[in-house]
């Protein structure tokens, strides 16, 4: 209540109504998977998922303006929407509906959203909190996927979610493209390709001293409110580039000389978004269109979220954190990506 008045004087009843509103739609729209008539006359089974793509980096690395790109096309579902609502969520690790149908292996169970079970271990320093650690040194083993951990219950368990997704949004209920863009799954491409020999993989770059620099300095408080043991500066700094590292060199490894992957720089998708969207969708076998960049004249659907993430596209995003950082926590920095940064052009 105290928070609901706090919000009601600083922007007004107007804002207020709308954001409640808005909050509102987005929910009915996310639950449809649960409440869609579709239930009682197409079994799961009789689901197609054909060509899912996986888009895969770290929290906070340019991914949800790419995909929302590529979701213009009209081709996708994910697990918050189909091509009415291409802003919908689309991280079934985290916002997944009903996520104790999501098998362990596949999830990333954490406080800040709101998806846990009641059977998670308790972290010594990170506590119960698992962005941007769950790619450490420590917690990398748990993460880490690879078709040695397959098994055909965890196939159909984790079929059968996304299926429940295309059932609710797709045109028909029967078949579509399913696209998601987990960042945990950037160090489970092996089981993924198990489960689907022609997934497609888009993985998306973007300047790590920015980015482990933003991770520790963004609301500190508000990050290190679910850890156990604050770190210091450095300590944060270096495990926040460990986490990098780990994701990074671990889907380099994984894509390279296949195919299906290819890598994409979040900050030319900024500069030059048209030649980047043709690029992915090229890759992924949809249809460019001109309509898929961001246009002054688009509305974003009713219950979006992340409104910023849109028009007008902020070429500028990286320069504050670049301002910011001195050469001894850029050198921190350095010292423990392991020149996975020079393989991106980073250097």
């Amino acid at each position: 209540m105290k928070k609901l008045i706090r919000k009601y004087r600083e922007l007004g009843a107007k804002e207020v109504l709308s954001k409640a509103g808005n909050r509102g739609i987005r929910k009915i729209r996310n639950t449809r998977p649960l409440w869609t008539p579709r239930q009682l006359y197409i079994p799961l089974e009789e689901v197609k998922i054909e060509s899912p793509v996986f888009f895969l980096g770290v929290q906070g690395g340019g991914l949800t303006l790419i995909t929302r790109m590529l979701r213009r096309s009209g081709d996708f579902v994910t697990i918050g929407g189909g091509p009415s609502f291409w802003t919908g969520n689309d991280e079934m690790d985290k916002f997944h509906v009903g996520h104790e149908l999501l098998p362990d292996e596949m999830a990333l169970r954490s406080p800040g959203y709101h998806n846990m079970t009641g059977r998670e271990k308790d972290h010594p320093v990170f506590g119960l909190e698992r962005s941007w650690v769950y790619a450490t040194d420590e917690l990398l083993p748990y993460y880490r996927m690879t078709s040695d951990d397959y098994s055909g219950e965890l196939e159909r368990e984790f079929k059968n979610f996304i299926r429940r997704s295309i059932r609710a949004y797709s045109t028909d209920g029967r078949s579509a493209r399913f696209l998601d863009m987990s960042q945990s799954y950037t160090l489970k491409v092996p089981l993924l390709r198990t489960f689907f020999p022609d997934a497609r993989f888009v993985l998306v770059s973007r300047d790590p001293y920015v980015m482990c620099w933003r991770e520790v300095t963004r609301q500190p408080n508000r990050k290190y409110r679910l850890w156990n043991e604050r770190p210091s500066m450095e300590e944060g700094l270096r495990l926040a580039a460990q986490h990098w590292r780990n994701s990074y060199e671990t889907a380099l490894q994984d894509l390279e000389s296949k195919e299906d992957g290819i890598v994409v720089r979040f900050e030319e998708a900024l500069s030059h978004p048209d030649r980047t969207v043709r690029r992915v969708s090229d890759h992924v076998g949809v249809s460019y269109d001109e309509d898929m960049t961001p246009k002054s004249h688009h509305t974003l659907p009713a219950g979006s979220k992340a409104k910023t993430k849109w028009y007008p596209i902020r070429e500028g995003v990286n320069e504050k954190y670049k301002s910011q950082i001195s050469t001894e926590e850029a050198e921190i920095i350095e010292r423990e990506i392991n020149n996975i940064d020079e393989k991106l052009g980073y250097k």
